[in-house]
């Protein structure tokens, strides 16, 4: 263990003591989020109390403002890179409310997060558009209390007491749902779950909205490693039967890379980055349960090497057709590179520096050092004719001659 990691675990270990918290808190450095998911690993493995370690641990992660570590884990990078972003749209935060609100009954989702922002923007819309809709709402706590929950909403603007009162959104603790009779079994989860969906549908609901907060799976309890068979369960036995849907969220740094990809191996959707994918590494309950998920993952990734291939073919064709359209235009066409000059003008901007044009009309050079920074990329067979140039090297070489200072 490297010595950053040793210093902050003696920090955590000081701050669970209550030893000057504030001043041990602001000493924590440029500690990343991923360093301190390990270290809580460790020093919950060790004995102390789980719930004290993990508040501390986010403790750390909001004073060091630092949560989204620099050296992510390798494996999941490479199974991310790889999931299918059908639902995804070019703006994530203003799409994804637009997504969670389109969800339906029957759908099993799994939110891996890495940062808590992250999850607000998540959990959030997820629960208020369940709301909205007339559906019953259930929110399993773990790593936040209640009192937490209903302070998060209340302070976005959403009074959440008047759906409390009538019994349309509860919260309730991981010890009376996962953990309910002090260990974890995967088949008393899903009966309790049948059993809300129906006691929702008798009180008048159209269908039961759950999210529930997975880190009680970090605390050693028996039956905890059943997790992934649970939510493979989910698929087979309560989601296709049942009026129910759910996120289960997990902070992708407090979980073991393996359990990750377990997770995103069991959900037919999942969110990440403000993004909903339609995940085609998804495998069916019977052959997960059935040990044929190794068989199958071979399968996909066999198929996954093929729809790389066609997609790379595809990219080639289509460039091909750009550049003989390019080439064949009878007028003039430049590509050029902008992007430093986007660089530079942000730089400005800043500065807080508002009004561009009088600024460069004040600092004409300015604007002759962004020309510079334009970079030709290609011009077509009509440009050459137009300045009698040989070829693109021999225009492309003398390209100060053709364009005046001013």
């Amino acid at each position: 263990m490297n010595k950053k990691r040793e210093k902050a675990k003696e920090l955590i270990r000081r701050l669970y003591q209550a030893e000057d918290a504030c001043k041990l808190l602001e000493a924590a450095g440029d500690l990343d989020a991923l360093e301190i998911g390990r270290i809580e690993k460790d020093l919950i493995e060790q004995g102390l109390d789980a719930a004290k370690v993990t508040k501390i641990c986010d403790l750390f992660q909001v004073f060091t403002n630092d949560l989204k570590p620099q050296k992510p884990v390798a494996r999941q990078h490479q199974l991310f890179g790889r999931l299918n972003p059908e639902l995804e749209d070019s703006k994530p935060s203003s799409s994804l409310k637009k997504l969670l609100s389109a969800l339906k009954p029957h759908d099993h989702l799994c939110l891996i997060y890495e940062s808590r922002q992250e999850w607000l923007d998540t959990i959030l819309p997820f629960i208020i558009s369940g709301l909205e809709q007339g559906q019953k709402c259930i929110y399993v706590v773990d790593a936040n209390t209640a009192q937490q929950i209903k302070k998060i909403f209340l302070s976005t603007g959403v009074d959440i007491a008047q759906a409390e009162k009538r019994g349309q959104f509860v919260i309730i603790h991981e010890r009376d749902t996962y953990t309910k009779q002090g260990f974890f079994d995967p088949d008393s989860m899903i009966n309790l779950l049948a059993s809300e969906t129906k006691k929702a549908i008798g009180q008048g609901y159209p269908a039961l909205r759950v999210t529930g907060e997975m880190t009680w799976a970090l605390k050693n309890y028996s039956g905890s490693d059943k997790l992934l068979e649970y939510e493979a369960k989910l698929n087979r036995d309560l989601f296709p039967h049942y009026p129910c849907l759910a996120i289960c969220q997990y902070d992708r740094w407090k979980f073991d890379p393996d359990i990750i990809k377990g997770v995103v191996l069991t959900h037919p959707l999942v969110i990440r980055g403000r993004r909903i994918y339609r995940n085609f590494y998804y495998i069916e309950p019977e052959e997960y349960l059935n040990h044929k998920k190794g068989e199958r993952q071979v399968q996909q990734w066999l198929n996954n090497l093929e729809r790389e291939r066609r997609f790379h073919q595809k990219e080639r064709q289509t460039e091909k057709k750009y550049q003989q359209l390019f080439e064949a235009t009878p007028v003039s066409l430049w590509e050029e590179d902008f992007s430093q000059v986007k660089k530079r003008i942000d730089k400005l901007k800043e500065k807080n520096i508002k009004n561009l044009g009088s600024y460069f009309d004040k600092n004409p050079k300015r604007v002759r050092q962004l020309a510079a920074l334009v970079k030709v990329v290609d011009i077509n067979q009509a440009t050459l004719e137009i300045y009698k140039a040989k070829d693109k090297h021999d225009l492309l070489q003398g390209i100060t001659r053709i364009f005046a200072p001013e």
